[in-house]
């Protein structure tokens, strides 16, 4: 069991961080500064303001997309996280 929770683990972690490095590259090209190894959380900050400020329904709506995929990963990655150390 624990073996397939620390896979989960690592695949999930590959996923938020694939993510994270897409949300980047969003940012950016929607003209907010942005650096490739630092300023992950701002850019999360940024991709909000991108959902506020939006005046296009469909872009405003993959933005949204965007951070409830962010999030969801996010929290089943802390709770896998939570449950394999429970059960070890």
């Amino acid at each position: 069991m624990q073996g397939n929770i620390f896979i989960a683990l690592l695949f999930l972690s590959l996923i938020a961080n694939g993510l994270w490095y897409y949300i980047k590259d969003v940012v950016r090209q929607n003209g907010y500064e942005t650096h490739l190894f630092w300023g992950h959380w701002t850019d999360i900050v940024n991709l909000h303001r991108l959902v506020t400020r939006e005046q296009d329904a469909l872009k405003k709506e993959q933005f949204k997309l965007l951070l409830f995929i962010f999030y969801a990963v996010i929290f089943l990655f802390i709770g896998s996280f939570l449950l394999l150390v429970l059960l070890g």
